[in-house]
């Protein structure tokens, strides 16, 4: 019985540090998709050091997108995933322009976008 139970509790270990190795992976993998697809065009992500890169010859606009640095606190990955391909919509808007990218990549933006949960400064 000891046996099991040591072998449990290190398999528990060796479990528990690889998804956090693959946690980090693919939060720099959000990340670069993110940058890769110039979801930064409208939004920043202070939380993760990302500001608003618009083009010299973009106009600015009245209506500025949101910081998403606490996007985790309000929304969940699967209604990302909706949001990001207009099959929801915020107070009857839909995003702005459908996703891109593959399935797998927007799978991971909406997995990074929902552990985003620091409040924006203002």
């Amino acid at each position: 019985m000891r046996k099991i139970y040591g072998f449990v509790l290190f398999s528990g270990l060796i479990f528990a540090s690889f998804g956090s190795r693959l946690s980090a992976q693919s939060g720099a993998d959000g990340k670069k998709i993110f940058l890769d697809n110039k979801c930064n065009a409208c939004h920043s992500i202070t939380a993760l050091n990302i500001a608003v890169k618009k083009s010299a010859d973009e106009e600015k606009s009245d209506k500025e997108a949101p910081d998403l640095s606490g996007i985790g606190l309000e929304r969940n990955a699967d209604w990302l995933t909706k949001y990001l391909m207009k099959k929801e919509s915020i107070k009857g808007e839909k995003h702005l322009k459908k996703f891109k990218g593959s399935e797998g990549d927007l799978a991971v933006l909406a997995q990074l976008l929902e552990t985003l949960k620091t409040k924006p400064k203002k």
